[in-house]
Formats: C-alpha cells, sequence, structure tokens
C-alpha cells in the first residue's frame, strides 16, 4: 500500500513537469499563431509540439556534449511564456468543462492503462511482466537508460555497437525525461507515467482533429472507435466455446486500445493527429506560422515510428499531387517535399548501410491468418484452394478466387470489427470528392495515408519478425475509426424513434467491446496470471552488478534455448520465458548479446555470436574460452543457476580453466569476474 501510495504521489509530480518539459515550450509556438483556437486544439497542439521540440533539442546537445544545458534552456523558455501570458498560458489545461469528453478521457486512460500499469510493478515475489512488456517493455527501457547514459546511444542488447535500423525518438523522449529528473523509476516512467500522458493525449487529439475536420458530435464517436472498441476476434473465440470476451489479434492486426503497449506507435499517433491538425488550419489560412507548425510536427515522425512517417507522407504526396493537377498550387507540394527530406535525414541517422528490412510476401498474413492453429486454422479452405489451383483451369481458377476473396474479407472485416460501417461515410466522401474535383484535401490525404497503411501488410512482411508489419494497418483501423463515427452519427440522424435509436447504439456497443473488455479478462482475470517474473533474489543479483562495477562493462549471459520454456506454473522466470534484455535494463551493464529476436530484427549479425556463446558454455575448449572472453572485452558472467542446470556443463564453471573467480553468489544467481 506504501508503495502504491508513493507511485501516485510521484504521477501527481510528472504530470506538472510533463507540462514544464512539452507543453509550455509547445504553447510558446502555438501562441504566435494569434489565432482564436478552442482549449482542447491548443492543448494537443501545444504537447505535439513539445515533444517535437524536446527530443531535436536533446539529439542537439546531446552531439554537442552540452546535454547539462537542457534543463536551463526549459526553465528559459517557461520564464519567458509565464512572463508574458502569466497564468493564461495553462487555460488550455481546463478541458474538463466538458463533462462528456471528461468521462471519456479517465475510462480511456484506465481501458488502455490498466493492461500497462501492473507490468514492472515490485510484488511480493518480484517484478512482474503481463502480455509481451516482459520482452518489448524491458527492451525500451535499456535504450531509455542507454540514452540517460549518452547520447548518440550505443546498443546496450549487443555489445561494443551504435542502437541502429530502430526508431528510438520515443526512447530519447523518456530517456531525457529520467536523465533530468532521476528520482523517477524507469519503470514507473515506462510503465505508468508516460501511459497516463499518452491515452490522455491519444484520447484529446482523437477528439480535437475530428471535430474541426467534421463536427463535436462524431468526435465523441471517433473517441470511442479508437478507444473502445475492438476486432471480431471475439465472435472466434465463441464459436469455439471459449466465450464472447477476448480474442484482439485472432485476425492478427492489434487494436488502438492496447496500442499504450507500444509507446513508439501511440507518440506517432498522436503526432500524426496533431500534424492533421495543424494542416487543417494551414490550409484553411494560409499562414507561414501555420505552415511553420505543420514542418515541426511532421518533421521527424519517422524517428519516433517509421510506419507512421511513411503512411502520413504517402498521403501527403499523393494530396500535393492532386493538388498540383486541380488547382496548380505548391503549398501541399512544399510541404510533402520539407517533410520527405527531414524524415528520410532522421530515418537514415537511425540507419546503417543499405539494410532492407522489409521483404516482398504478398498475401502471407492473409494465407497464415486461414491456416495458423492460433488464427481461424481454416485448413479445409487452404486444401480447397490448393486443388482447385491445381486444376489449371478456368473453373479452377473461379473457385481460387472465390477462396481467396472469402479470405480477404475475413481478413478486413475481422481486424476492423464493427469499424466497417466507416465504409458508408468513406465511399460518400470519395465520390464526392470525385465530383467536386478534390475539394477537400485533407479527405484525400487521409484516403491515400489508409490505402497504404492497408496495403503494406498484404504485400510485406518485415525481415526477421515477419508478422511486425501488421503494425501498419493501425492507422488504417484508426482513420477508419473516424469515418465511422462520421457514419453511425448519419445513421442515428435518420433514425427518429428514441428507442430504434437506443437499440441501433447498444447493437454498435455489444459489437464493439467485447475484445477490449477481454483484453482486461486474460490479464487479470480468473485462472490468469502473469507470463513472466523477475525474482528479488535476481533483483539483488543485478543490484549487485550495477552498483559494483564500471558503468562500460560488459556482462556475457547464457544463449536463450526455447525449449527450457513453459516448464513451470506462470509467472515463469524471465529467462526461460523469452530472449529479453532484463539484465541491461536493470544492471545498466552492456550485454555480449542478449534480445537475440530483436538483435537479429534490427540487422545484427546476431548467428555468430550466438555460436560463441554456445561455444563458451560448452567449457569443452578452456584456450579458446579465454581468448573469446579477452577478445570480445567480456568483464562478467551473470548466470541464473535454474538456467545453466539446462545447459550442456556443470552447475558451475570452471575458474582455472576460464580464468575467471567468483564474483557474487546468492541462492538463485551466480556472477563471475574475468581476471
Amino acid at each position: 500500500m506504501i508503495q502504491l501510495i508513493i507511485t501516485l504521489s510521484l504521477l501527481l509530480i510528472f504530470i506538472p513537469i510533463s507540462i514544464f518539459l512539452f507543453y509550455v515550450p509547445g504553447f510558446a509556438i502555438v501562441s504566435r499563431t494569434k489565432q482564436e483556437l478552442g482549449r482542447v486544439e491548443s492543448l494537443v497542439l501545444s504537447f505535439g509540439l513539445g515533444f517535437i521540440l524536446f527530443t531535436l533539442l536533446t539529439i542537439m546537445l546531446g552531439f554537442l556534449n552540452l546535454r547539462f544545458l537542457s534543463i536551463f534552456i526549459l526553465i528559459l523558455i517557461n520564464l519567458c511564456v509565464f512572463y508574458r501570458y502569466k497564468l493564461h498560458c495553462l487555460d488550455s489545461l481546463n478541458i474538463f468543462r466538458d463533462k462528456r469528453l471528461s468521462a471519456l478521457i479517465v475510462l480511456g486512460i484506465l481501458v488502455q492503462g490498466l493492461i500497462n500499469f501492473p507490468s514492472g510493478y515490485l510484488f511480493k515475489d518480484g517484478l512482474y511482466f503481463w502480455s509481451a512488456q516482459g520482452h518489448d517493455g524491458v527492451r525500451h527501457i535499456a535504450f531509455m537508460e542507454q540514452i540517460k547514459k549518452e547520447f548518440p546511444p550505443k546498443t546496450p542488447l549487443f555489445s561494443q555497437e551504435p542502437l541502429i535500423n530502430y526508431h528510438y525518438f520515443v526512447d530519447i523522449v523518456m530517456g531525457e525525461t529520467l536523465r533530468l529528473f532521476p528520482f523517477f523509476s524507469s519503470w514507473d516512467i515506462y510503465f505508468r507515467f508516460f501511459p497516463v500522458l499518452f491515452s490522455f493525449l491519444i484520447t484529446t487529439s482523437t477528439f480535437a482533429f475530428v471535430k474541426v475536420w467534421k463536427n463535436k458530435q462524431i468526435a465523441y464517436w471517433a473517441i470511442f472507435f479508437t478507444t473502445f472498441t475492438g476486432s471480431f476476434g471475439w465472435i472466434v473465440k465463441l464459436l469455439r466455446g471459449n466465450g464472447p470476451f477476448g480474442g484482439e489479434t485472432v485476425f492478427w492486426a492489434s487494436q488502438i486500445n492496447t496500442v499504450i503497449g507500444n509507446p513508439a506507435t501511440a507518440i506517432s499517433i498522436i503526432l500524426v493527429l496533431t500534424f492533421l491538425l495543424g494542416l487543417k488550419f494551414y490550409l484553411e489560412n494560409n499562414n507561414w506560422k501555420w505552415f511553420l507548425i505543420c514542418l515541426i510536427l511532421g518533421s521527424i515522425i519517422s524517428g519516433f515510428k517509421v510506419f507512421g512517417g511513411m503512411v502520413l507522407l504517402s498521403g501527403l504526396v499523393a494530396g500535393s499531387v492532386i493538388d498540383l493537377i486541380f488547382r496548380r498550387k505548391i503549398r501541399l507540394a512544399l510541404i510533402s517535399g520539407t517533410l520527405g527530406i527531414s524524415n528520410f535525414i532522421a530515418f537514415k541517422s537511425m540507419t546503417s548501410g543499405a539494410v532492407n528490412l522489409m521483404l516482398f510476401e504478398p498475401w502471407w498474413l492473409i494465407r497464415t491468418l486461414i491456416v495458423s492453429g492460433d488464427r481461424l486454422n481454416w485448413i479445409d479452405l487452404e486444401l480447397r484452394r490448393q486443388y482447385y489451383l491445381s486444376l489449371h483451369s478456368v473453373r479452377g481458377y473461379l473457385r481460387v478466387a472465390e477462396y481467396e476473396t472469402i479470405a480477404f474479407l475475413l481478413f478486413l472485416i475481422g481486424n476492423i470489427g464493427v469499424r466497417f460501417v466507416g465504409f458508408y461515410e468513406l465511399a460518400k466522401d470519395i465520390i464526392y470528392q470525385v465530383k467536386t474535383k478534390f475539394s477537400d484535401r485533407l479527405t484525400i490525404i487521409i484516403f491515400f495515408a489508409m490505402l497504404l497503411a492497408f496495403l503494406m501488410p498484404l504485400l510485406f512482411v518485415q525481415k526477421g519478425l515477419a508478422y511486425n508489419n501488421i503494425q501498419f494497418l493501425e492507422y488504417f483501423i484508426l482513420f477508419l475509426g473516424f469515418f465511422a463515427a462520421a457514419s453511425t452519427c448519419t445513421l442515428l440522424k435518420k433514425i427518429s424513434s428514441p428507442v430504434i435509436k437506443y437499440l441501433v447504439i447498444t447493437t454498435i456497443i455489444i459489437l464493439a467491446v467485447p475484445t477490449v473488455v477481454g483484453n482486461l479478462l486474460e490479464f487479470y482475470g480468473p485462472g490468469s496470471a502473469p507470463n513472466a517474473k523477475i525474482s528479488r533474489q535476481e533483483l539483488q543479483a543485478l543490484y549487485y552488478l550495477r552498483d559494483n562495477t564500471e558503468r562500460e562493462s560488459i556482462v556475457l549471459n547464457a544463449p536463450f534455448e526455447p525449449y527450457r520454456s513453459g516448464k513451470e506454473n506462470r509467472p515463469i522466470p524471465i529467462y526461460t520465458w523469452y530472449s529479453t534484455s532484463y539484465i541491461a535494463a536493470i544492471s545498466l551493464r552492456t550485454t555480449y548479446l542478449s534480445d537475440e529476436e530483436q538483435a537479429i530484427t534490427t540487422g545484427y549479425p546476431a548467428d555468430e555470436r550466438l555460436n560463441n556463446m554456445r561455444n563458451f558454455f560448452s567449457q569443452k575448449d578452456f584456450a579458446w574460452n579465454q581468448n573469446f572472453l579477452k577478445r570480445n572485452k567480456i568483464n562478467y558472467i551473470y548466470l541464473p543457476k535454474k538456467e545453466i542446470q539446462t545447459l550442456d556443463t556443470s552447475l558451475l564453471l570452471d575458474e582455472n580453466g576460464n580464468q575467471i573467480r567468483k564474483f557474487y553468489e546468492n541462492t538463485e544467481v551466480v556472477i563471475y569476474e574475468v581476471k
């Protein structure tokens, strides 16, 4: 209870700090437009600009080795803003007069945050991790801690190499916050405090953009389709006799209500919506100040999430081409060209060489959706498709087309859920745009952004982790939800009977929320448990390694072997659950190789290091072992005792043969120091 009170108290401290770091610097620019803005619009624009400015400031000072100046620069900006505007600069924060919006914000934070908040929290038996957070969340914390230490960062997962081929700008935001205010823990920053902020801003940016683009009533429904609507995966679970709740990713795509678990996607959604809001004002006013705001907001989105940058730029490029053809105006072309260059620079700054992380594999996700045992497992449909394909006849090809259409519609409708009603408004808007020669440029930009977001996972997979490309679809789902909100409002306006109107609303809610409710039940319902844990004994060993070794030390751990997992009741020790970066995240020391999946996905040559690790732990050639440790500058060897019991070696490594000595030992862990 005391720990919970402390966490809540720190959250109350974090809120004004986030205003200091992000909102006030962003407001300094928004206020220069002299435009009368609503409170919510001013709020989200200020935070969006603040995130970009904070990131750019950290990068610039990091390269100049002047990061100590950042706190003074931020204090100076805040003093100037408060001197000029007094407390009026905080007026935009007072958005809670709108009771309906306030209720949606609070409920949204709870719905999105509850699947995130408990992970990384110190329970009686140690740190617990639900869902994939023992892998994804721990990796982000390792990156945050590394960015806190140095910039540009080296990867803490692959010793003596820079952090490359990964969009880590969100880790800059969180890591630099941690550096400036070290009384926060990285676990609270990642799992609790920034999720509250991101959830708040996803809801408010959705409301602000749709309100300006469409109207206020549609904006309320847009929040519903963004935060409280899931897929039709619950229908599959129901048909299999597993109840009406859950099944979010049965059709592959994660939904927006769980996006807080992926902070890179969460902040990119905020920035994309904030950019579109700024673009709306620019297109209406043709003011150079709004032009500048658009350039700032869109300048480095690819650094936060490459997928988000690609989706936004595809819409902008298409919109600018249409604008040039039908209006002979270059405003959108200037924005898309400038942002294309700035995002390319941001992307190249994080990549190395001619790395290609995309593989052309059309229909891979749809094919696996049909045949995979943890998806639809409809093997009969695939066998029929293959049979008729083998006939090489017109009739056969027609039947193949029929089965492919069924598979495609299952993929599409299954993932978007009740948002399928949005196709009505989308089709109506497209027809109107064609008739009026594309008069609403914002709708055209969104349409082409949606098109790319949908086509990418249909045509490509990601190298190393094939299904990761499905994250493109989250942006398609987001925008389609806005059209679903408009369709819903159109439908409700046409219904005069209050009874039928409430029946329609109830039906939409019943179809929308089962997977959202199911997420909470899968996490915390009867028979549920966390996936992984780090015991207090392990924490003690990792803290000892952190507090009694040099910051530049390199740690060797045993290679992850999948066959060790699943032998215990959940939560299982994290080292038997998955290959993760927990040693680097907690000890703050670089590992020779950990989180092999991430290393492979981001293009590091992990296979050679894995072979070296296996050779070392085989304990067959001590001369080779000594040379290996020396050549790779390895200082410590970290081994949970249960882990090495499953290796082809004795419980304790040969100290004389390996030229190592015992550095630390408790009931669960032994750490060796290389002589």
